[in-house]
């Protein structure tokens, strides 16, 4: 028997450093077979020159991809791992480290479990030491157990036929392609697993350790509940009711951190984000649109 043939995947965009990173990660993995590493780029600045620097020791295959937004880049992805006759794909974000055995876990783990999705932890390093309710809070640290393509591998034959139902250019520039598209992959029969020593470490900048952060990621999260119901196939009244509804939940989880928030400052911030969540979700059914990725971020009334 011959082994499985995967790939690594990675979506870049105008992060040289953190690329360059990720690739001496991926240069030091204890695989024992050889892999692509499929680099699609669709940054301003193209990585080719930091992807050069690794030819020697990565089969790399470096592809400029001047589409804008998310799921245009990683369907790119899963097209170039599907022409390379690849069995899985593995897909990493470009702010990334792996450990040594990162490639290895997930395949081990896919193959005990015969799972089409494996998904491992992504964990938080931070160039300085955050605020204190950062690490309490755990708001950077990710263990598998919520579905995304921060470090995930994928079964290709699991992949729907139809490329229009790959990820889906309604997340491109909020997010949330990533759950949307495994959620779906899942409904539809794909089985999945955790492998916990397939550990990813997440660049975190102090940029992002700020409550206003928070607040943006949490109407992030809530633009995409709501982009989710909206391509849902429920009636319009149906619609409504559920985005009132998980409004409605948001705003109660920020209440009941805000009531803990007295003993514990994380909670505070945990409510800043459920806020806005609940946020998000409202003005969406007032008609705004938001836009997180891109050239620019926006938040604007539908049609104007």
């Amino acid at each position: 028997m011959t082994a499985p043939k995967v790939c690594v995947a990675i979506c870049t965009h105008d992060r040289p450093d953190q690329l360059r990173a990720l690739l001496e990660g991926l240069a030091a993995q204890s695989y024992p077979y050889s892999f692509p590493v499929l680099i699609v780029d669709n940054g301003a600045d193209p990585a080719e020159e930091v992807a050069e620097g690794f030819q020697r020791r990565l089969r790399i295959v470096h592809e400029p991809n001047p589409e804008e937004g998310l799921s245009a880049v990683r369907n790119r992805a899963l097209q170039l791992a599907l022409d390379h006759r690849c069995d899985f794909l593995a897909f990493i974000d470009d702010d990334e480290v792996p450990v040594e055995g990162w490639l290895l876990e997930l395949m081990k783990r896919q193959k005990e479990t015969g799972a089409d999705l494996v998904f491992g932890p992504v964990l938080a390093t931070y160039p300085h030491a955050p605020p204190k309710w950062v690490t309490e809070g755990g708001f950077f640290e990710r263990w598998g157990d919520t579905p995304g393509s921060g470090n995930a591998l994928i079964r290709l034959a699991a992949l729907p036929e139809d490329a229009g139902h790959w990820f889906l250019p309604a997340f491109g520039l909020t997010g949330g392609e990533d759950a949307d598209f495994f959620d779906r992959l899942m409904i539809h029969g794909a089985r999945s697993a955790i492998a916990p020593q397939a550990i990813a470490h997440e660049h975190t900048p102090p940029e992002r350790t700020t409550v206003r952060f928070i607040w943006r990621r949490g109407m992030r999260d809530g633009a995409v509940i709501a982009r989710r119901i909206a391509l849902s196939d429920r009636p319009w009244g149906r619609k409504v009711l559920a985005g009132t509804g998980q409004a409605l939940a948001k705003l109660g989880y920020a209440l009941n951190h805000m009531v803990c928030g007295m003993f514990e400052s994380w909670r505070e911030v945990k409510a800043v984000g459920d806020l806005g969540s609940a946020a998000a979700i409202l003005l969406y059914g007032l008609g705004w649109r938001f836009q997180f990725y891109g050239q620019r971020m926006s938040a604007r009334k539908q049609g104007k």
